[in-house]
């Protein structure tokens, strides 16, 4: 068996890792109205999250879920240029109006990709 590690050294826009916050409790994307929504744990932090994202244009949101892209089971995470957002203050989310993009199209043009892909061997555990 073999997988692949890759390191983007540049975006086009900002990025957010959701998968990367204790603080963001679920993802949700839905396909039909072409959103994600973010839902937070702590008010304090989705507040802060509001104010930062407001400030930026337009920006990345970087998924591992089952519902965004091709799912956790492909192994890959789904990239989603977000147009704008509104926020639903009693849940403590945020809906990014989004379309999905590949990952080539989020990697600036002028910066360095790495990837390094290792082999592995894969042992049976069963008795």
């Amino acid at each position: 068996r073999s997988f692949a590690t890759v390191q983007v050294s540049g975006f086009i826009h900002p990025v957010i890792l959701l998968e990367h916050s204790a603080h963001v409790t679920s993802t949700q994307c839905d396909a039909t109205t072409s959103t994600i929504t973010v839902t937070f744990g702590l008010r304090s932090v989705w507040a802060a999250a509001l104010e930062d994202w407001k400030q930026h244009g337009k920006f990345l949101l970087v998924a591992y879920e089952d519902s965004c892209g091709l799912g956790r089971n492909s192994g890959e995470r789904s990239v989603h240029l977000v147009h704008n957002f509104t926020s639903i203050s009693d849940k403590m989310q945020i809906v990014a109006h989004m379309s999905e993009v590949p990952m080539t199209d989020a990697i600036h043009p002028d910066r360095e990709v790495f990837i390094q892909v290792t082999t592995f061997d894969k042992h049976d555990t069963a008795p």
